[in-house]
């Protein structure tokens, strides 16, 4: 995010009110726009499926669609990071030419493994019409293969491809999956295949941008990126357990919760618990916008200038200076992140009750929505915190902050399951605060013993 970050705070060059609102609202929406717009999709979908659908097509459409992102989330989070790392060290070595082959790779382990595990899932375990589970099969492949894809865009910076390739993808799905119920209504295969269209136009887009960025190379695929998971196991973890933890409370309260729903063999649902967590975690923009162009791109200009002063042979002195710079930086950042997001959450907990009726919330779902709201706050913290200690390399401190917090979800989620609805949330809570509290604390020790760390260890952090 530093490097769009750079490029957003030209938009502040002249230091006013417009000019710092237009940095913000671009970096808000580049950073936070893709899932944005995949959340908003699935919720219009349901909306339009409502007039032209019976509840239980409509409830297995959507769950369906929801157990797809959850696993293909969970399956490529160990992957991603990895092959990132695999991209970034490549760039690093002036070997761009490794990068094709190896996504490549990556993309195709990726798909087997997506399209085995779906295939297991759908036509073992739902019952439905072999054209729905031939349906969900082809989306769980390509639901995986655009993340896997963003992800590599990511590294490149190319924030603005991604955003384009969400808003086209996203919008083709939803038309598609609306005209094709429409043409053949009573059939709920037609809305997925619809799904499978966009998705396919949305893989294609970000395919071709990150086609035309990388120079060609003399071979098609190159498997030796997963090497790389023998050198960073750690880097491995930490996506998996990030990922796992974001999605265990739902998936706990989608099979024990004492009002779930049995939506189709497999699939579950809680939708009062999942509408007001979806709700909490878009609270969050502000705080991405605030993380994206003041905390990381300030600390990440630091910490270059620290290695390059480094690296040319830079007086202790004034290593020492930057140092105290970059923690400077970060603290600033982090404080500036805490109000802001903090201020957000205050607004939305006091008015939750006023959007209630806007949005079509009960009582019950006002309640989790107020407590997740908290969780979602802490929740960015902690991201935050956890990119610094990647910057550090500090690969161990990572895997254990996201093991921590998923561990703290999926424990005190069950806790919450026995207690009653009153407790609701408070696994997502709690694991973010514990999350955020010790990668705090391993960011902390990294900044205290930064010089004993590269001159002992010889160590040179690498920037993500």
């Amino acid at each position: 995010m530093a490097g769009i970050g750079f490029e957003l705070r030209r938009l502040q060059r002249h230091d006013t009110f417009l000019g710092t609102l237009k940095a913000y609202s671009a970096s808000g929406l580049i950073t936070s726009g893709p899932w944005i717009i995949s959340i908003i999709s699935i919720a219009a979908l349901g909306v339009f499926l409502q007039r032209i659908t019976d509840d239980a097509d409509r409830q297995l459409i959507l769950s369906s669609v929801t157990h797809i992102y959850a696993f293909m989330l969970i399956l490529t989070g160990a992957p991603s990071l990895v092959l990132t790392r695999h991209a970034a060290d490549a760039f690093s070595e002036e070997r761009p030419e490794r990068i094709l082959p190896s996504y490549l790779a990556g993309l195709t382990v990726v798909v087997i493994l997506a399209a085995s595990g779906s295939t297991a899932f759908f036509f073992l375990g739902v019952p439905a019409s072999p054209l729905f589970q031939a349906s969900a099969v082809a989306l769980s492949v390509l639901v995986a293969a655009v993340f896997i894809t963003a992800n590599y865009l990511g590294a490149l910076k190319h924030y603005g491809s991604i955003l384009f390739a969400f808003f086209c993808g996203y919008g083709a799905s939803c038309l598609l999956a609306v005209t094709l119920v429409e043409l053949r209504p009573g059939e709920p295969a037609q809305a997925l295949l619809g799904f499978v269209g966009g998705h396919l136009l949305l893989f294609l887009l970000l395919f071709a941008s990150l086609y035309r960025e990388l120079p060609p190379s003399g071979r098609l695929l190159d498997f030796s990126c997963f090497r790389s998971f023998l050198r960073f196991p750690f880097l491995a973890f930490a996506g998996l357990f990030y990922n796992a933890g974001i999605w265990i409370d739902k998936l706990l309260f989608w099979w024990f919760a004492p009002d779930h729903a049995r939506v189709a063999g497999l699939i579950y649902s809680a939708p009062d618990y999942d509408v007001a967590v979806y709700l909490s975690i878009l609270s969050i923009v502000p705080g991405m916008a605030v993380f994206c162009l003041k905390l990381e791109t300030g600390f990440a200009e630091h910490f270059r200038d620290y290695f390059k002063s480094l690296n040319g042979g830079g007086a202790l002195s004034t290593l020492e200076t930057i140092k105290d710079r970059m923690t400077g930086a970060l603290r600033d950042g982090i404080s500036l992140l805490a109000r802001v997001q903090g201020l957000t959450t205050i607004l939305l907990v006091v008015f939750a009750d006023r959007l209630s009726g806007f949005l079509g919330l009960g009582a019950y779902q006002i309640g989790v929505l107020r407590v997740t709201l908290v969780g979602s706050c802490f929740l960015i913290l902690f991201l935050a915190l956890l990119t610094v200690l990647f910057y550090f390399d500090d690969r161990r401190g990572a895997v254990l902050a996201t093991l921590i917090f998923f561990g703290a979800n999926a424990a005190v989620t069950l806790l919450t399951l026995i207690s009653g609805q009153a407790y609701y949330g408070l696994g997502y809570v709690l694991a973010a605060l514990l999350g955020f509290a010790y990668a705090a604390f391993r960011a902390n020790h990294a900044l205290e013993n930064l010089e004993h760390r590269i001159f002992t260890s010889q160590l040179l952090p690498s920037t993500p």
